[in-house]
């Protein structure tokens, strides 16, 4: 997964020149499941980031749980937008995707957006 991850970071960094750096905390192996569904969510999560948010810095972190969960944030310090706004409207096939994806997985997303400040 870290190797994933780190080739995704670096691909990204050299398609947007966008400086993006990955904090890799997981002990545990993960099942190639988990591996293909946080994947494909942290493409997504760049992707819309170098389209949308305008952002001079991106920063992931995966990290494991004191409960053997796992946690990944992906932060960009872009220009932001309005959480409500995207959720309500049509479309917006990749934030559906990822919300599926984290379903699928027992999981939880939030996400966080300030105008001017960027999105977590």
């Amino acid at each position: 997964m870290e190797y994933i991850l780190r080739e995704n970071t670096q691909q990204f960094t050299t398609a947007t020149a966008i400086p993006c750096s990955l904090d890799y905390g997981v002990m545990q192996s993960l099942s190639p499941k988990i591996t293909e569904h946080l994947s494909r969510i942290v493409s997504e999560c760049l992707l819309n980031i170098a389209r949308y948010s305008q952002a001079s810095e991106v920063f992931i972190s995966i990290t494991s749980t004191l409960n053997n969960r796992i946690c990944l944030k992906v932060e960009d310090n872009g220009v932001g937008f309005d959480v409500e706004e995207i959720s309500n409207k049509q479309g917006h096939y990749g934030l559906i995707g990822m919300k599926e994806r984290v379903r699928i997985l027992g999981g939880e997303i939030h996400i966080s957006s300030t105008f001017g400040e960027g999105t977590t």
